[in-house]
């Protein structure tokens, strides 16, 4: 098999892997295969022995002689003294396991290789849902996988609903010397964005354009119509006729809760529920699907975010989108590579070693939620910092945990106080570039992988010693 790279160092922050190396599977695309790459150049700085192989390979020889694949993978395995194994989502799980006296095990836990799992997209949408297919969820559930998610919130949902016994929340990264600011020079636009898509303005949305001070409320009050009848439609075609008036006021029950707490995971709400509809809870835990559908329904709450910030902050300021073609929410469209006129496409990929020149381009750059992330931050606002320009983000929990907001970065409540931010900016840009220094600065001291590799090795540090101990 290809070998990318490998590295020979003592490892001296796990105790467990001081005698052995973490194999990290590296996998295709472009932003999760840069996170492995950010990971192990970590693991270099760190002095942690690894050893990366490309799972795609793996994956080709044992589809073209699946014994003989084993055999040389599992020499591979003892010659480089693998202790653990790092993957990104379900990579590994794939690989062929055993049914032992009615007991799934995975490939690694057959090998005593314990199998780390960094879910940077939340299991239930990620990798085309497949982090909720029935096949793999024995795999998913062996106590061999460490699952890690973006937040706390996640890994009890992942822990409660799917029944994953390992699950721990780790926040991304970027590796700074991935990304590195681009040379300043007048900025082009007031405000930047990096999105794909071609979307235009809702109808039900247009009526707040004109409005002094949108009310984030009635913003997503819009959408309550529409998320109802989703629900009902969703117990109509899954529960039983029995269960349907308790799914119908449990799940309405939920969407006033997170109407009032927009910030605020669906799980946490869930142990009162369960109190108050025990068997309805019972159901939906037992039937995940479900439950996952529910919550999807619930995420449009805050789909205003990106459905009307671009919008709205374009009527005011000079805000170009690169990637996608946001010209019908009233946005500039950014040109940039495969984004350029001369090439006749519409969309275009941003490369990451791009991204900061097109970052620079704007005073600001906007960056917001997507529903689903009903709590913490995505790879995004690190990839920013590390580009050393200004963020302004929604309000989202878990950000001023990373950023010193309205130093290293900012944050909004409300359609008027962005605009706001905005104009600050643009007025005082003395202090605009000081704030992007600052989150740069941050990100270096903070925010690159090294601590992200630190808490999966603890982690699985101090499950071993449990392990050991019990």
């Amino acid at each position: 098999m290809k070998q990318y790279f490998s590295s020979s160092f003592i490892l001296p922050i796990s105790s467990f892997m001081s005698n052995s190396k973490l194999l990290i599977l590296l996998n295709g695309g472009k932003m999760s295969r840069n996170y492995l790459l950010g990971i192990a150049n970590s693991a270099r700085r760190l002095g942690v022995d690894h050893y990366c192989v490309e799972i795609d390979q793996v994956r080709a020889a044992m589809a073209q002689n699946q014994g003989s694949a084993i055999h040389q993978f599992d020499a591979l395995l003892q010659r480089e003294r693998i202790g653990a194994v790092l993957s990104y989502t379900l990579n590994g799980c794939d690989l062929p396991g055993e049914n032992a006296s009615g007991t799934f095990r995975t490939f690694f836990e057959l090998r005593g290789i314990p199998h780390l799992m960094f879910w940077t997209d939340h299991p239930q949408w990620a990798a085309d849902k497949q982090g909720l297919n029935t096949k793999l969820q024995p795999a998913f559930r062996s106590a061999n996988c460490f699952h890690f998610v973006k937040t706390s919130a996640h890994a009890i949902e992942l822990n409660r609903i799917l029944g994953w016994p390992n699950c721990f929340d780790c926040p991304l990264a970027c590796d700074p010397g991935q990304i590195r600011p681009a040379d300043t020079a007048d900025p082009e636009f007031d405000i930047v964005a990096i999105y794909g898509g071609s979307p235009r303005l809702l109808d039900r949305l247009r009526p707040f354009l004109d409005a002094e001070d949108p009310d984030p409320r009635d913003l997503m009050l819009s959408y309550a119509d529409d998320i109802r009848a989703g629900l009902d439609a969703l117990w109509k075609s899954d529960a039983p006729d029995m269960l349907r008036p308790q799914l119908q006021a449990l799940s309405s029950k939920l969407l006033d809760a997170r109407l009032n707490d927009p910030l605020k995971a669906s799980i946490w709400h869930v142990p009162g529920l369960a109190q108050e509809f025990p068997v309805a809870m019972r159901w939906l835990t037992a039937n995940h699907l479900s439950y996952f559908k529910m919550t999807a329904h619930l995420y449009k709450l805050r789909n205003w975010l990106r459905h009307f910030m671009p919008a709205y902050l374009a009527r005011y300021f000079r805000l170009a989108i690169f990637g996608g073609d946001w010209t019908g929410m009233g946005c500039i469209k950014g040109e940039w590579g495969s984004n350029a006129p001369s090439t006749g496409l519409g969309t275009g990929w941003i490369d990451l070693a791009d991204m900061p020149k097109v970052l620079a381009k704007g005073r600001l750059t906007l960056n917001l939620s997507a529903g689903y992330d009903e709590e913490g931050i995505t790879a995004k606002p690190f990839e920013i910092a590390a580009s050393g320009v200004t963020m302004l983000h929604n309000d989202a929990t878990g950000l001023g945990d990373f950023f010193k907001l309205g130093e290293e970065a900012f944050s909004f409540s409300t359609p008027k106080e962005a605009r706001k931010i905005v104009q600050e900016m643009i007025d005082d840009p003395v202090r605009c570039r000081a704030v992007g220094a600052a989150a740069r600065a941050r990100l270096e001291k903070d925010h690159s992988w090294d601590s992200r590799l630190t808490r999966l090795l603890s982690v699985l540090d101090r499950s071993v010693a449990t392990a050991q101990a019990a």
